[in-house]
């Protein structure tokens, strides 16, 4: 499935990549990609990692599911205790993404994180470099039907919930993008016009 997943997004997003790329080197930063399932974060943050020279793509739902060998617990419909594993999931993407920075990349996080104190202790990760949170909000049909036909997963019926949290857990936190009339390019570019808006203080 993970394989499936990849392959998807590679062909959906390389025919999309600009022919020239900007250098990480001056745009160096992290960005975290938000929303509920369907919602366009895997795809936008690959498209997004393709406009720079070097950058790197973190689905925090391969380090949630895949790095646990033993001892996985199901995601939490009423997430929030610092030291269940979606939190560690959350802070230890953070902590690969300083790392990549500090190299002189641009790295992309994406999941569908909804919790304020899970996104609140990527900074405190990160420091001295920000986070720019984005949180992609289509309507809620627009994100079912994109779930329903993409391969790999089909999830959005399990996680309903969701959509009602990141309102109420991130408002007014990090730049909302309503995508659901946008090409993922279109989304892109959105971000990248409005960076300034979605970067979080430096604690």
């Amino acid at each position: 499935m993970v394989a499936e997943r990849e392959q998807g997004l590679r062909d959906d997003t390389l025919p999309a990549a600009p022919a020239a790329r900007l250098p990480a080197g001056e745009h160096a930063a992290v960005y975290l990609i938000s929303g509920v399932p369907g919602a366009g974060k895997s795809t936008v943050a690959r498209l997004l990692a393709l406009h720079f020279d070097r950058a790197a793509h973190i689905d925090i739902d391969m380090v949630y599911h895949h790095f646990t060998v033993a001892g996985l617990e199901p995601p939490a419909s009423q997430p929030g205790d610092p030291g269940d594993q979606g939190h560690l999931a959350v802070i230890n993407a953070a902590a690969m993404a300083r790392n990549y920075v500090a190299a002189g990349y641009v790295c992309l996080l994406e999941g569908a994180v909804a919790m304020r104190s899970q996104i609140l202790a990527c900074p405190r990760v990160l420091s001295p470099q920000p986070l720019h949170l984005v949180v992609l909000a289509p309507p809620a049909g627009v994100s079912d039907r994109r779930d329903a036909q993409r391969s790999g997963k089909h999830v959005a019926g399990y996680f309903r919930h969701l959509g009602p949290m990141l309102d109420r857990e991130l408002a007014r936190l990090g730049l909302w993008i309503d995508n659901g009339d946008q090409a993922p390019l279109d989304t892109v570019r959105t971000i990248l016009a409005r960076r300034v808006e979605a970067r979080l203080p430096v604690p």
